[in-house]
């Protein structure tokens, strides 16, 4: 038996195994077509990246092109500068006729700006207004649909009233007919009282015609006769009952149809309120869509007069400059001689920046060149990782077989149910994890976006799975609750700088999991 159970412990680990390893190559797959696409767009990102390169290889022999005319230009700038003094009293004067100009165009860029504020504060009170106008709309239509919905209760409460109308009438005309039957009947009674009545009397005038014989019979004669007065009085009153019956019955009657009436005209007016409603419900909405459509144009109108007013403000700075330059212009005019020069200086200097210019873009082709061999290199190394990912995939398609084959074994061990779906839940928890850790390579540092709906989907798909195995068998699940936690703690942490050393935390977190769900699986299959 010892054997028997130590060889069962053993091809239950094996059975364990199978299912994490066929969890890890399900999950590995998925990492490997995550690697395959990764690697041909960082190929694309190079070969796009040494384009760029040639391109600045190019531009960069541009612009040593272009310093070499610019210093040829310089020269000719110098000469200029030579008939720049005998021009110098033509601008003075030029300068002091401008000037005047230039303080009117100010003036009225100034009235330009005044309106357009004018203007952009009575565009803010109407989009004010819009707003206040959709708003009621708004209000307005939710009103209408409430309306709306009270006017079809109404008319349908209306209805059922009509119903208990038309109902009650019908009641109220059977208890006519009923009392004129009873009428009928009570006539009848009152013919037999009246009857009976003529019969006592005869009976009597016999009984007293018979002497001594007929004395009982004349006691019995009156008897009979007091009855049938009595019967015609007990038939009068019913007969007067009836009557006051069928007044009530009319009465009732008419008060019915009267409400009937009212009933039919409030129901008539619920719907001519509900068409209403629903005509008013459909100008609202086309009023709504035209102040959409105003508040739009508004906006738009808006945006053109802060555009215009900034244009104009720009406009104003630019006379002001102008101005201001035109003054300089005037005041500096007989400091022109001085400053051309200067500028002839300044040619000298600019050549010499040019030459500058030119041994900088050499440098920087050269560099350009250096950083294009260095991409090159770069290009060359991730081929080689696209190889190295080729081959992993062909390393987990042929560990995925052999694994395949391993599992298939173990259930042929027959060593009984097993006491849960540990693969699946491995294969659940491996997807959640990578989740997580592509969440913390894609999103920039120090921001972990969505995680929290990551980390209710393991919550939800994983761990309340666990826990209901755990209610089942007895088992507490404070450990996996303590890991859960962890993570959460880990992935709300506001600083992901070192993308690395949190890798490395899923990992740990991801094996202590698999652990305590190992010893978990092998405990319960353990038990009878």
């Amino acid at each position: 038996d010892t054997m028997v159970n130590s060889l069962a412990d053993i091809v239950g680990k094996i059975n364990l195994h199978a299912h994490s390893l066929d969890a890890s190559v399900q999950s590995l797959d998925a990492s490997k077509e995550a690697l395959e696409k990764d690697a041909l767009t960082t190929q694309k990102l190079a070969k796009e990246t040494i384009v760029a390169y040639e391109e600045l290889e190019s531009n960069m022999e541009t612009i040593r092109q272009a310093v070499t005319i610019t210093s040829q230009e310089v020269a000719g700038v110098a000469s200029a500068t030579e008939h720049l003094g005998s021009n110098l009293g033509s601008i003075a004067r030029a300068t002091s006729q401008a000037s005047t100009q230039i303080d009117t165009m100010e003036h009225a860029a100034r009235e330009i700006t005044n309106h357009i504020d004018g203007v952009r504060e009575n565009l803010i009170q109407v989009e004010h207004a819009i707003l206040s106008i959709s708003q009621a709309v708004a209000d307005l239509s939710s009103s209408l649909v409430e309306v709306r919905a009270q006017s079809g209760a109404a008319a349908l409460e209306s209805e059922q009233a009509r119903q208990h109308a038309d109902a009650a009438d019908k009641v109220t005309q059977r208890l006519s007919n009923s009392a004129t039957s009873i009428g009928n009947v009570v006539e009848i009674i009152n013919n037999i009282a009246e009857q009976t009545n003529m019969l006592a009397l005869n009976a009597s005038i016999e009984a007293a015609g018979a002497g001594a014989a007929g004395a009982g019979f004349a006691v019995v004669a009156d008897e009979v006769k007091v009855l049938a007065q009595q019967t015609a009085k007990a038939t009068e009153m019913i007969s007067e009952r009836i009557l006051d019956i069928q007044d009530i019955s009319r009465e009732n009657g008419r008060a019915f149809a009267a409400v009937t009436k009212s009933i039919n005209r409030i129901y008539n007016g619920n719907q001519t309120i509900a068409l209403a409603v629903k005509l008013q419900s459909s100008r609202l909405e086309d009023i709504s869509q035209a102040m959409n459509g105003v508040t739009q144009a508004s906006s738009a109108v808006q945006n053109q007069v802060n555009e215009l007013g900034h244009s104009a403000l720009n406009v104003t700075q630019s006379v002001q400059n102008a101005a201001m330059e035109t003054r300089e212009i005037a005041r500096s005019a007989d400091e022109a001689s001085a400053g051309a020069n200067k500028l002839v200086e300044q040619s000298n200097t600019l050549d010499e920046t040019a030459k500058r210019m030119d041994a900088a873009a050499i440098r920087g082709g050269n560099a350009t060149t250096k950083a294009s061999m260095r991409l090159d290199a770069i290009t060359r190394q991730i081929h080689i990782l696209s190889g190295m990912i080729h081959h992993i995939s062909i390393l987990v398609a042929t560990t995925a077989s052999p694994g395949h084959r391993l599992l298939e074994t173990a259930h042929t061990l027959n060593i009984g149910s097993n006491p849960f779906d540990v693969g699946q839940i491995k294969h659940q928890t491996l997807e959640h994890f990578a989740a997580i850790s592509r969440a913390s390579w894609d999103a920039p540092k120090g921001t972990l976006p969505d995680v929290e709906a990551i980390l209710l989907q393991l919550d939800q798909q994983v761990l309340q799975h666990i826990e209901n195995i755990g209610k089942t068998s007895g088992r507490s699940m404070q450990q996996f609750q303590s890991i859960f936690s962890e993570l959460q703690q880990c992935c709300t942490t506001p600083n992901h700088t070192d993308r690395l050393a949190f890798s490395g935390t899923l990992s740990a977190l991801q094996k202590r999991f698999f652990l305590l769900l190992d010893d978990m699986y092998l405990q319960m299959q353990q038990q009878p």
